[in-house]
């Protein structure tokens, strides 16, 4: 059962996300991470050593979810300057006018990554009017950006199991019982009441990292 999901997913405070954007935002990874730990030894009544080994985890969690979005800042950057190359100048205008239009595409269950790939590259070329070997082009370029996030993901997922088998060493039996009873209830809230403002409500890494 996919609870166990990293110490990110529970500690952020109701104090800090009620906060505007620009304030949280100046505080620095050390203190965002502190005020974590202290919110938890309010909910799990935990001694002032576990909240200090706790801060130590939070800080590297949230030092690597820093890198993973700088990671995928540059895979994007990547993708679009590809893209530009492929197409010309007017089809990127196009396109671009497109994506605006339609927003951000989002995950259809039903199909695969490549499946999705294959409809995208489909909708370029119909829009578009693409040749065959930039149709060629497009779909290696969408293929290696794939084989990216599923590496990213495979690497998040190691972080998060790293980071339970941590906190799982800090806390006694009962308050990581306690633990995974909140990820639990956080998960069954549902999007909207995850990220209700004034709420204290655990935060989630951005996916692909969007997600993130």
């Amino acid at each position: 059962m996919k609870i166990a999901v990293g110490l990110l997913m529970v500690c952020i405070t109701a104090s800090v996300m009620a906060q505007p954007a620009a304030y949280r935002e100046r505080l620095s990874p050390e203190k965002r991470a502190q005020i974590m730990a202290e919110r938890l030894k309010t909910e799990l009544s935990l001694t002032d050593q576990q909240v200090d080994q706790i801060a130590k985890l939070n800080l590297c969690a949230l030092q690597a979810r820093m890198k993973r979005d700088s990671i995928a800042r540059k895979v994007r950057e990547d993708h679009m300057t590809e893209l530009k190359k492929i197409l010309t100048p007017e089809q990127f205008q196009k396109w671009s006018e497109v994506q605006q239009r339609r927003g951000p595409e989002r995950a259809d269950g039903r199909m695969t990554p490549e499946q999705m790939i294959d409809r995208r590259v489909g909708m370029m070329k119909k829009t578009l009017l693409l040749t065959d070997q930039q149709v060629s082009q497009i779909q290696k370029m969408e293929q290696n950006t794939l084989e990216i996030q599923k590496q990213r993901m495979a690497d998040r997922q190691k972080e998060r199991k790293a980071q339970n088998d941590e906190i799982q060493k800090i806390l006694t039996p009962e308050q990581y019982a306690k633990w995974m009873e909140m990820q639990k209830n956080f998960l069954n809230r549902g999007p909207r009441a995850r990220h209700h403002p004034g709420h204290h409500v655990p935060h989630s890494p951005s996916s692909m990292d969007s997600e993130e």
